[in-house]
């Protein structure tokens, strides 16, 4: 994960580089994706601030609101995000979900 020192800085440039709303949809979709993916393994601080920077790319960028809500996100096993991929297009971000948010959340 990010050294604390750094980790003000990185969020705030990541905020501001996912702040256009001429981002294609996949793009923004493959960052909230790989974003909560980080949320499971990273510190309750980390975690928090992950989260709330999800929220708020929903927020702003309400195309990408399919990612929540999806009938079976709880089949985990199923997840068709390639996490291995390079290229943003081919992750098949808009077919998954964000199970890994719901995950974090307690019963």
């Amino acid at each position: 994960m990010l050294p604390a020192r750094f980790r003000s800085r990185f969020f705030s440039l990541l905020d501001k580089f996912l702040s256009s709303t001429h981002l294609p949809t996949y793009l923004v979709a493959a960052f909230a994706k790989r974003l909560a993916a980080m949320s499971i393994h990273a510190p309750p601080d980390v975690s928090l601030t992950l989260i709330v920077f999800i929220r708020n790319l929903l927020i702003r960028h309400a195309t990408i609101s399919c990612l929540v809500n999806r009938p079976g996100q709880a089949e985990v096993a199923r997840d068709p995000y390639l996490f291995d991929e390079s290229e943003l297009i081919k992750t098949a971000a808009l077919e998954s979900s964000l199970w890994e948010v719901q995950v974090r959340r307690r019963p």
